[in-house]
């Protein structure tokens, strides 16, 4: 049977298939809103490939991924730029990566932190080297973070775009790891990193998924394939 981690299978998504859909545009994509202030007011980072990330070790992977939802924003300055924090959701599904098995919507909350080189007031106009310093996704006893050893890096433009609204074009190359076990242990993705780019995306209202749920049938499942082998 082949697996997901060889690179051959192609599988047909459900739930937010759009996002795939997303991926002939996604290096331009950008969003439009009413001020020059970050993190976006609007919009999500979406994977335009197929996968997200893929965990060897727990065999499961991730795909059609979405992070958004940034509220509660706190930032400061310094030499080395603007340094934000806030919180976040990240939306997607889990399927199984050696018999491609979808295995149902995950959904995850966290703050997230981000450094934009160079920038010295929150309205200042400008394309912008960043980097991801703080992710810590949680629900239940999965956590999603940054990989500690590897840099999470990006880029941010910030421009004018008339009639008094900015476009904002965003992009990071996400390192993750996964924990199953509440943060005891934790797996590097097997995939690498993960490029997500800033994008408009529907109300969170229609990508509000029962990811909990989902996510304890898994851990149900992979308990009882334990004790059965």
């Amino acid at each position: 049977m082949s697996s997901l981690y060889d690179g051959n299978c192609v599988r047909t998504f459900g739930g937010v298939v759009f996002l795939t859909c997303l991926a002939a545009f996604a290096a331009s994509a950008s969003i439009i809103q009413n001020d020059a202030t970050l993190p976006p007011e609007n919009g999500g980072y979406v994977t335009p490939a197929q996968i997200h990330a893929c965990f060897a070790a727990h065999n499961v992977c991730l795909d059609n991924g979405t992070h958004f939802g940034f509220i509660g924003a706190s930032s400061t300055f310094d030499g080395a730029g603007q340094h934000e924090q806030f919180q976040s959701e990240f939306d997607g599904e889990l399927f199984n990566g050696t018999n491609t098995t979808d295995m149902g919507p995950i959904k995850l909350f966290g703050p997230v932190g981000v450094t934009i080189f160079g920038r010295a007031t929150p309205t200042q106009l400008g394309t912008f080297s960043t980097q991801m310093t703080l992710l810590h996704l949680t629900a239940g006893p999965v956590v999603i973070q940054l990989d500690p050893g590897q840099t999470t890096t990006g880029m941010t433009t910030v421009a004018d775009n008339g009639g008094g609204t900015f476009r904002i074009t965003s992009f990071f190359d996400v390192f993750t790891e996964l924990s199953t076990d509440g943060g005891l242990t934790f797996e590097p993705a097997t995939t690498g990193s993960s490029h997500v780019n800033l994008q408009p995306i529907p109300e969170p209202g229609t990508l509000g998924l029962t990811g909990l749920g989902a996510l304890g049938l898994w851990l149900c499942f992979r308990k009882r394939s334990r004790r059965t082998a």
